[in-house]
C-alpha cells in the first residue's frame, strides 16, 4: 500500500473481499496493518480505523466521489489527525490512543465477531476491553488475544453516541 499512497493522501479502499467500503485520508502501515482516519459520506471525521493490510485489495484515487468527500471534509472544517509514529506498531498504538482520550472502540476478531466498549488497559499479547452495548450501558468485560485482531475502529460516529449515552 506504501507503493499506492503517500501519507495524508485521501483514497477510498475496499477490504474483505468488497464486502467493507470507506473513505479516508492514509495515516500510515506497519508489518501488519494500515491506519486511516475515515471520513463519512457528509464529510465528517469517523475516527480512525486500522485493518490487515492484506485484506486490502482495491484503492481507488482522485474518482469524483473521493475528491467530493474530501472537500465537504474541508468545507465542514474538519481536522486531520496527524500520526506520528512512536516506534510502536499500530495495533498498540490504537489502543493506547483510545485509552488517553477516553475513545470507544470495535474490535473485529478473526471470526468476525465485533466486542464494542472503551480499552482498560494493554500488554504485549492481549487487551482487555470494557464492553458497552448501543444504550451507552457497560456489559461486563472481556480479555481479546490481540492474535484474534483482524480491524479497530476508534471514535466513530457511533463509538461517539455510545460515549455521550455513557457520560449522561
Amino acid at each position: 500500500i506504501n507503493d499506492i499512497l503517500s501519507i495524508g493522501d485521501i483514497c477510498a479502499f475496499y477490504d474483505d473481499e468488497g464486502e467493507d467500503y470507506f473513505v479516508g485520508f492514509y495515516l500510515a502501515s506497519d508489518d501488519e496493518f494500515s491506519i486511516f482516519q475515515l471520513i463519512t459520506p457528509r464529510g465528517f471525521d469517523d475516527g480512525l480505523y486500522i485493518t490487515l493490510t492484506e485484506s486490502i485489495f482495491r484503492v481507488d484515487v482522485e474518482s469524483r466521489y473521493v475528491k467530493k468527500i474530501n472537500k465537504l471534509f474541508w468545507l465542514h472544517k474538519q481536522e486531520l489527525i496527524l500520526y506520528e509514529h512512536s516506534g510502536n506498531d499500530l495495533m498498540e498504538f490504537i489502543f493506547d490512543y483510545s485509552m488517553s482520550n477516553d475513545y470507544a472502540v470495535t474490535v473485529v476478531l478473526s471470526d468476525d465477531e465485533e466486542v464494542v466498549g472503551f480499552v482498560e488497559s494493554q500488554s504485549e499479547n492481549e487487551v482487555l476491553v470494557a464492553i458497552y452495548d448501543e444504550f451507552g450501558e457497560a456489559n461486563g468485560k472481556t480479555h481479546i488475544s490481540k492474535a484474534a485482531v483482524q480491524k479497530v475502529g476508534v471514535n466513530s460516529v457511533a463509538m461517539k453516541n455510545i460515549k455521550l449515552l455513557r457520560d449522561n
